[in-house]
């Protein structure tokens, strides 16, 4: 396997400020209402299963909580809410999330987005290459700015996105670390899914231009996910099998 490792460690530079030291695959950075964020998802580590070694990731995919039938949570109560209620256009896919990814080479030569009949990112996957398991790395993409809604509650939206590190091609071996949360259709074996642990996006609120209604108090925070219907439709890769 070649490595490629150049654009790599201008990322891991740039992007080392965020002090990440969980092993899970994350993104590393806070996006703030109104602003654009170039930021990346974080690789640090490779599949491994029980006591035996890792294995490099030779691919990845990502599934973006921008469909029609997102999960969108208020974290206080727990209760389900209109994403109209708290972003701007929020009720549109692309408004909470528009992403763009950036090409880079370093890693996997081929980087996909994967676009619904609306014309929305709604996943990615990046094939053909790898990363050794003892390498870290940053996957770059670019999120434009949101708005909160002015008389809104809401002072950050936590966008929870899901993310599969692949290892393997063929049954029988550690192939996957997926990245989602909860188990799905597909994603149903507990041994390689994060169950209650996910990538999470943050956009914050801007209390100087829009600070919190004065009924506010402290406001309070709400999640998006993607379904399950749209994990097993935008987070396979096509050759690579979900389970162990």
């Amino acid at each position: 396997m070649t490595q490629k490792t150049p654009l790599f460690s201008l990322l891991f530079a740039l992007w080392g400020a965020s002090s990440l030291v969980l092993a899970h695959t994350v993104i590393t950075d806070q996006a703030t209402e109104g602003t654009s964020l170039y930021t990346g998802f974080n690789i640090t580590h490779g599949c491994g299963f029980e006591d035996k070694p890792s294995l490099p990731v030779i691919a990845q995919s990502v599934v973006f909580p921008n469909g029609p039938n997102a999960i969108v949570t208020r974290l206080d109560t727990e209760e389900a809410i209109d994403l109209g209620d708290v972003l701007v256009g929020g009720a549109h896919a692309a408004t909470l999330i528009n992403p763009a990814i950036i090409q880079n080479r370093d890693v996997f030569d081929i980087n996909e987005s994967i676009s619904d009949e609306t014309g929305v990112v709604r996943g990615v996957h990046y094939t053909e290459g790898g990363l050794p398991p003892e390498l870290d790395a940053v996957l770059p993409f670019r999120v434009s700015g949101v708005t909160f809604v002015e008389e809104s509650c809401a002072t950050k939206v936590r966008a929870r996105i899901g993310i599969a590190n692949w290892c393997h091609h063929r049954p029988g071996a550690r192939r996957a670390d997926v990245w989602i949360g909860r188990l799905t259709p597909v994603f149903n074996d507990e041994r390689v899914v994060s169950i209650g642990f996910w990538p999470v996006l943050t956009f914050n609120r801007n209390p100087v231009s829009n600070p919190l209604p004065a009924n506010c108090g402290e406001g309070y925070e709400v999640a998006v996910e993607p379904s399950d219907e749209s994990i097993d439709q935008y987070l396979p890769v096509p050759g690579f099998i979900p389970g162990l």
